[in-house]
């Protein structure tokens, strides 16, 4: 099994999903960044910079706890597109390995989601970045065929707005 299938089936898992169903949203995105481990981390981990690194996200802000530790919440603004438009997302830290990976995630309404961001070093130096976000809920399930694909690129250009800042600052 690939790293990252069992970075999704791990996700899956905390939220108490023995498998995706019609209501399951899965998305998945990889990169590779040249800048070493302690630039690309410093650089996600700073939440007020994912506005400029991504066009899903318009603003983000810590509203309890300490930055990057379990318990701790925040809100993002994010840009969904149609039919969602713009949403606030108030998330919940479940889980930081500091440095190597990070999980949140929300849940009510009838939806759960559950990020997952994984930095590992590469042999060769550099980052390879694993980004997993499910979505799990009948809206979702009804909403899937809009607005997967999309989904699929805001946050593949976020993965990329992220690994062209840590190269560019590094």
């Amino acid at each position: 099994m690939a790293v990252s299938d069992r970075l999704v089936t791990q996700v899956l898992d905390r939220m108490e999903i023995d498998s995706p169903s019609w209501k399951s949203l899965i998305v998945l995105n990889l990169a590779d960044a040249e800048a070493d481990l302690e630039r690309v981390w410093l650089t996600w981990a700073d939440i007020d910079n994912w506005p400029s690194m991504s066009p899903l996200v318009n603003a983000t802000r810590w509203t309890a706890g300490d930055p990057w530790r379990p318990g701790s919440e925040f809100v993002a603004e994010l840009n969904l597109g149609l039919p969602q438009g713009s949403e606030t997302a108030k998330n919940r830290v479940t889980s930081v390995d500091p440095g190597r990976s990070a999980e949140w995630g929300l849940s009510g309404g009838g939806l759960r989601t559950a990020h997952l961001w994984r930095f590992e070093p590469r042999q060769s130096g550099g980052v390879h970045i694993t980004s997993v976000a499910v979505f799990h809920g009948s809206s979702i399930g009804v909403l899937k065929p809009i607005v997967a694909k999309r989904w699929q690129r805001l946050f593949q250009a976020q993965l990329e707005g992220l690994v062209d800042m840590a190269d560019t600052e590094g």
